[in-house]
């Protein structure tokens, strides 16, 4: 359903906070997509958490993210907090997952040129 950050802001009211109120229209359309597909609410929050997580390590928002952001993410997981490759393979499969929803959402949604540097990360993760 491409486009449905467009559900969650309002056409010609200007936003105060653009990023994040972008950001945050992201994540809730991206959530009601997943829980639309009957996943459980759980497994929702932990996506959402993760995105979020990353979003914090990057100083970025998704649509600045880059393969460098996501190596120094994964490095980090890795090396400092001592995931092992499963569960940075799933943080990783979140974190691209929501690039999915972001995508159809700049697509089908003029932003005043929010979402003019969106990178798709989706082949980012090994």
């Amino acid at each position: 359903m491409p486009g449905s950050a467009g559900l969650h802001l309002v056409d010609g009211l200007p936003l105060l906070r653009p990023d994040e109120q972008v950001f945050e229209a992201m994540l809730k359309g991206w959530r009601n997509q997943q829980l639309a597909r009957n996943l459980s609410p759980g497994y929702v929050d932990d996506q959402e958490r993760t995105v979020r997580s990353f979003t914090r390590h990057a100083d970025a928002m998704p649509w600045q993210w880059t393969p460098q952001h996501v190596d120094e993410w994964s490095a980090d997981l890795r090396a400092v907090h001592g995931c092992v490759r499963s569960t940075l393979r799933n943080y990783q499969s979140h974190a691209a997952a929501s690039t999915d929803c972001q995508l159809g959402m700049s697509a089908g949604t003029d932003l005043d040129g929010i979402g003019t540097g969106l990178s798709d990360t989706r082949g980012l993760c090994r």
